[in-house]
């Protein structure tokens, strides 16, 4: 885990690697990278999704397409309102199990105000970019948050960089019609 804990055994197989001391390297590469990821033991038991079913709605779609072009992004979530409802809720995430939760205040507020908030969290090594989902013609519809894991503080830069970038692929695949967000 991030704090040197132990929560089980990974067996890595490297076909192509001739030098035992790369593999080794490599593997202790991956394990690092992988202890960054793990908050917890529970996180291992955490479901993960890439890729989308038919019933999933247009946001869940949208959020496995920038996935799919992004894989080293650890999350992406695409927040609305829906219509009629009173709150901000998760509408598209590769973390299935918060799919539906109520957003926080910084995903409410961008929602509102097309602010774009960074957040730098050294505890956990997440970088987060909450940003305006806007519509091809350039409406604010919802809040994009992207969420980077680093290794080292000058990554951010990058990541902030980045971060644009995927709003802007967002706001191609985000129709005009913001009530098409919440169907299949």
């Amino acid at each position: 885990g991030q704090h040197g804990d132990r929560y089980g055994v990974l067996t890595l197989t490297f076909q192509s690697e001739s030098d035992p001391s790369a593999a080794a390297r490599r593997a202790r590469d991956i394990r690092d990278q992988l202890a960054l990821l793990l908050q917890k033991p529970e996180a291992l038991h955490d479901p993960y999704s890439r890729g989308f079913s038919a019933a999933d709605s247009l946001a869940q779609k949208i959020n496995q397409v920038i996935l799919a072009r992004h894989p080293d992004v650890n999350v992406v979530a695409i927040h609305l309102t829906a219509p009629g409802a009173a709150k901000n809720t998760v509408w598209g995430i590769n973390r299935p199990n918060f799919l539906g939760r109520d957003s926080d205040e910084v995903d409410t507020d961008t929602e509102k105000t097309g602010k774009i908030v960074m957040q730098v969290i050294p505890a956990t090594h997440r970088m987060e970019v909450h940003m305006p989902l806007l519509s091809q013609r350039g409406k604010l519809v919802g809040t994009l948050c992207t969420v980077f894991i680093w290794t080292e503080t000058g990554q951010s830069a990058d990541f902030y960089g980045r971060s644009l970038a995927i709003m802007e692929e967002a706001r191609l695949l985000t129709p005009d019609d913001r009530d098409a967000l919440f169907r299949p």
